[in-house]
């Protein structure tokens, strides 16, 4: 099974999706640490010098690019996965289903860290390059740290329901498309009739906080933690169980 891992993590790491999104987070954050570059310079204030951390955070987390950048990226990303073990000399490589399906999620949960590690790695070197380290406060690493377990959970749990959707339907694009379609169509129809609603995306960059200027970590948060971690176990469980009911067809 080694082999078999080293071989999956080069296709990925190998792979054009991949890099192009280290290369649009590294000119995205370049482009936001050069705006905010010594502001102190130009006449900010102390108060107004102690909000740039977040607006720097707000900045590398809008809305625009975590559904069409973040979020889609991944997304391709996971076919990668998905291509790879949906393959029928794969599957005899594998003495059960459960193992097969684990080594899966073994992966997506790689593919989240590194994806997460390397949207707030940028906030944070955009922070210190722009020579506003100084403004980093405790309560905000602690945003920071809630932020990183959510997307954690949140790239995780997308990534299996698009990997469950490419086994269910035998197609990577229709995981990919009603995975990406269903994350989409929730928030406009939340953002087109103005419910006092958020979504997965929302939770996962902590926009309820954001857009309200609450960069800090609350008791209600844990709410919101418990119900990822109940959704991750879920959709772990239940790709589980329609995998081992399943009627295997593979790709060759």
């Amino acid at each position: 099974m080694n082999n078999m891992h080293y071989y999956i993590y080069r296709k990925i790491f190998s792979s054009i999706r991949f890099w192009f999104y280290f290369l649009f987070i590294f000119i995205l954050a370049a482009r936001i640490t050069w705006i905010y570059k010594d502001t102190r310079t130009i006449g900010t204030t102390i108060e107004q010098s102690a909000n740039i951390p977040m607006a720097i955070y707000t900045s590398l987390t809008s809305f625009y690019i975590v559904i069409f950048i973040y979020i889609p990226l991944f997304l391709l990303s996971v076919e990668i996965v998905s291509n790879f073990y949906n393959r029928y000399k794969i599957l005899i490589a594998y003495k059960s289903r459960n193992r097969w399906w684990l080594d899966k999620i073994v992966v997506i949960f790689i593919l989240s860290c590194i994806f997460t590690i390397t949207i707030n790695g940028a906030i944070i070197g955009s922070i210190l390059l722009s020579g506003n380290g100084i403004n980093i406060s405790f309560t905000f690493l602690l945003f920071i740290f809630l932020g990183i377990e959510l997307q954690v959970l949140g790239f995780l749990i997308l990534g299996i329901i698009s990997c469950l959707l490419t086994f269910i339907f035998r197609s990577v694009y229709v995981g990919f498309c009603v995975t990406f379609s269903g994350v989409f169509i929730v928030k406009m129809l939340i953002k087109g009739a103005k419910l006092q609603l958020f979504s997965i995306e929302d939770y996962m960059f902590l926009i309820d906080k954001s857009s309200n200027e609450i960069f800090m970590v609350t008791p209600s948060d844990s709410i919101i933690s418990s119900f990822f971690i109940i959704l991750l176990l879920f959709t772990f469980l239940l790709g589980k169980r329609i995998v081992k009911k399943k009627d295997i067809f593979w790709s060759d």
